[in-house]
């Protein structure tokens, strides 16, 4: 990672999130959906649109004078948009992980999952605004969500992780529907305030 700051162009970095809770059904489709888009493999550093904040490093500059959006969840993908923004370039480092210690208990997962879902309205809104505003006027449309997010999940699965992996997510797969189910409620929950702002703004 370090590598990719000093020599690799990189303005920003983050690595790969390994599963700290293999053991649990919960918590291993808490990661999966949590974090599909960052799974450990053997590859060269890639360029990235987002970061997350427990395993990143950054160049001193383009942290100086940086506001950074103190929010509970989605803030490192907030921070994510706002250097690309700036023209930072963002890598990923998809062979090094850090292994993630996951929620496990299926109602602590279900209800985080839809705290996720509520704070990916909020920073869509930010880097997506006329996708959000579109979306806030069909919502009803973002409840086919689950059938999108669970094959979307297992594609990264069986290409990152290998196949094995993919056979346990095919058999834990009705969990990560419901678990994307949760998901989606979240979303719109926020979607339908992000429609009632938006008719109070404009």
């Amino acid at each position: 990672m370090t590598e990719q700051l000093t020599s690799g162009g990189a303005d920003a970095v983050c690595s790969a999130i390994g599963n700290g809770t293999p053991d649990s059904v919960s918590g291993t489709i808490g990661y999966y959906l949590e974090f599909f888009r960052f799974l450990p493999h053997d590859g060269e550093p890639v360029t990235t649109d987002w970061l997350l904040g427990g395993t990143s490093g950054f160049r001193r500059k383009v942290l100086q004078d940086f506001q950074y959006s103190d929010v509970s969840l989605g803030d490192d993908f907030l921070m994510s948009h706002r250097l690309k923004s700036q023209g930072a370039h963002l890598m990923m480092v998809s062979s090094v992980a850090v292994s993630h210690l996951n929620r496990t208990g299926f109602k602590l997962v279900f209800d985080y999952q839809r705290k996720i879902g509520m704070a990916a309205t909020q920073y869509r809104a930010v880097s997506n605004p006329l996708l959000i505003s579109r979306l806030s006027r069909v919502s009803f449309v973002t409840l086919a969500a689950p059938l999108v997010i669970v094959p979307w999940v297992g594609s990264h699965i069986l290409f990152k992780l290998g196949f094995r992996k993919f056979i346990q997510y095919l058999l834990y797969s009705p969990v990560s529907f419901v678990m994307s189910c949760a998901w989606t409620a979240g979303f719109i929950k926020d979607l339908r305030q992000y429609r009632v702002k938006d008719a109070e703004e404009g």
